[in-house]
């Protein structure tokens, strides 16, 4: 162990009780965690419900983290904007049920110029993926905290109970960008057209 973090842990657990405590806290912390994301999805289905609905659009909340914002014609299975946990990280993506809609074609649509606004949309793209998952921008929220731009599902559920109306704002900001602009909300409408398996 680091001496830093060796005299911490001295001087934090200097006795057994403390040590315990931890331990039983530490027990804890997938609860606290999920307890802290459902105050949050509270919250995200007042604004995204009530508050700032968007012409056209559905949106869906489910589990501890999972918010989805589709165009209403195409369905929820559609090519949409998904904001969820996935292996550990916090993503904000373009998704679509293979099944019904043709990934394949999705992708290489998506690739052509004519497309460039719904990729512009987007903050920045980590990864593209192969599968259901076709652009992905991972763990890019900012509080002003060294680790900004690189935040995990664990990291965001303290944003979430502390400071709810700035991680709120900027989920809002990046839908938005998609859900509010007619030219995205167009293309990607006729992509779901033209890729939906009959």
């Amino acid at each position: 162990m680091a001496n830093g973090i060796e005299e911490q842990v001295e001087s934090l657990f200097s006795d057994r009780e403390q040590w315990e405590s931890f331990l039983e806290l530490r027990e804890q912390k997938d609860a606290l965690r999920n307890a802290w994301w459902q105050g949050f999805r509270a919250k995200m289905n007042r604004h995204f419900i009530v508050d700032n609905k968007a012409d056209g659009w559905g949106y869906i909340s489910w589990g501890v983290w999972d918010y989805k914002w589709y165009l209403a014609e195409s369905g929820a299975d559609s090519l949409c904007v998904w904001c969820r946990e996935w292996y550990g990280g916090y993503i904000f993506h373009l998704w679509v049920n293979q099944t019904l809609f043709d990934g394949v074609k999705i992708t290489n649509l998506l690739q052509g110029t004519k497309y460039t606004p719904i990729l512009s949309a987007f903050e920045r793209i980590d990864s593209i993926g192969s599968n259901n998952e076709k652009l992905i921008e991972n763990g890019n929220f900012s509080f002003g905290a060294p680790d900004d731009g690189n935040l995990n599902a664990d990291t965001l559920a303290w944003y979430a109970h502390y400071q709810p109306e700035a991680f709120l704002s900027q989920i809002s900001r990046k839908v938005d960008r998609f859900r509010k602009d007619p030219e995205v909300s167009a293309l990607l409408a006729e992509i779901n057209r033209e890729t939906k398996k009959q």
